[in-house]
């Protein structure tokens, strides 16, 4: 099973009246900031209010690439995608959508008593700071209009299905587990959750410690160059490979011998060490993402502070990469511009002949438009196939042949 990581993460109102939550509206321009200060609301000043006198609320969830996505409305407005995010402190909007075609982009916007509603399931955010999420889009080769985050994931006990495609909103009043899943403390470190796991690396003593929780983290494993430093890993003895970063750098990347997360063991999983500065740096110490947790279902219950996993069909198979070495991403309107972000030396990409900036029109006979970002990436990962490539490069046809193969 081949799994592919590299993430790398017009004024519309409406007015709502229910039991339990206020009415709602979207403010925008200088007179809606009042107080240019960021407001951070409190866990209980955000509302909810299951439909029905119920207290679970289901959703689709899409998995792109191993990110996650929810479709959710914001004050009434057609469904739009919201990454779900356990590592972001604070829920997120992308202000484009909502300004008149003729704003200024530099006009300040604020977001207050902002109405998110999933299928079932009402949630009033009294402020939320708006936030361009074009870069998300550009890697994840659609429109992302949100960020739902900790700040309102911590008010419901949040069950994902991986291998579903299904996410469920609990209220923790109400929920008990009855599965046969293992139960594991959990650790909230500046609003994001973190669990004890053990990561053995090749020639190392093991790094025993709590890892972030991060679902929108598309890798596997995460470790930033101070917890490394902190645990004694020397970077020059670490032996990988070196993928590309979407800002044109390099992320040193090995296998480990073993992740051990309770009772569970996962076998040579992939481990980023990514630089302090750049597109994927972590800003804290080592994170778990979704290569690893969609192998289990994952129920994060953080008003109990405790989480629940349990294995599904994908346990505990091997973790294949990318066998291209090459970071693309999606530009133009439509998001159909495949361009090259970067290309690590000695890859296949590099043999190939691809450079930064060339954009791929075509694939073996098929033009990029019939595809999306992630069908380019999916045939990037599959290991040991020949593929006819065609390239634009400063506007002029180039035809190459890449070959891709195992590169950790």
């Amino acid at each position: 099973m081949k799994e592919v990581s590299r993430k790398i993460w017009g004024v519309r109102a409406a007015r709502w009246a229910a039991a339990g939550l206020a009415g709602t509206a979207l403010w925008f321009g200088a007179a809606a900031q009042e107080n240019p200060q960021k407001q951070t609301p409190a866990a209980d000043d955000i509302q909810s209010r299951f439909a029905h006198a119920g207290n679970v609320a289901q959703a689709p969830m899409e998995v792109l690439e191993n990110w996650l996505f929810v479709p959710v409305r914001v004050n009434e407005s057609k469904p739009v995608m919201f990454e779900l995010a356990t590592g972001e402190p604070q829920t997120i909007i992308d202000p484009s959508p909502w300004l008149p075609a003729d704003a200024n982009p530099q006009a300040p916007v604020t977001f207050k008593n902002t109405l998110l509603t999933l299928p079932d399931l009402d949630i009033l955010v009294p402020h939320i700071d708006p936030k361009s999420l074009a870069g998300i889009s550009s890697v994840a080769g659609r429109p992302i209009g949100g960020v739902l985050s900790a700040d309102v994931l911590r008010k419901f006990v949040v069950e994902i299905e991986y291998d579903r495609s299904s996410i469920h909103f609990d209220d923790p009043k109400a929920y008990q587990y009855s599965g046969k899943g293992v139960t594991l403390p959990l650790f909230v470190r500046e609003g994001i959750p973190h669990v004890k796991a053990k990561l053995k690396l090749p020639g190392h003593r093991a790094i025993d410690d709590e890892f972030e929780i991060r679902t929108e983290y598309n890798g596997a494993i995460a470790v930033s160059r101070a917890t490394a430093a902190a645990h004694k890993i020397k970077m020059s003895k670490i032996k990988g490979f070196a993928y590309p970063d979407l800002d044109g750098g390099r992320t040193p990347s090995t296998r480990a011998e073993t992740l051990f997360i309770g009772p569970y063991a996962i076998a040579t999983p992939p481990v980023e060490f990514p630089e302090p500065t750049g597109t994927e740096a972590l800003p804290r110490g080592a994170a778990i993402g979704n290569l690893i947790w969609k192998k289990f279902r994952v129920i994060l219950d953080l008003p109990h502070q405790r989480m629940i996993i349990e294995t599904n069909s994908t346990y505990p198979n091997n973790i294949e990469l990318d066998g291209s070495g090459v970071a693309v991403i999606a530009k133009g309107p439509n998001l159909k511009t495949f361009e090259v972000a970067g290309v690590a030396a000695r890859s296949p990409g590099s043999e190939a002949g691809l450079q930064k900036g060339d954009v791929i029109a075509g694939i073996d006979n098929q033009a990029a438009a019939d595809l999306t970002l992630a069908d380019v990436r999916m045939m990037f990962a599959d290991l040991d196939h020949d593929y006819k490539l065609t390239v634009l490069r400063a506007n002029k046809p180039l035809e190459m042949k890449l070959h891709t193969k195992h590169l950790l």
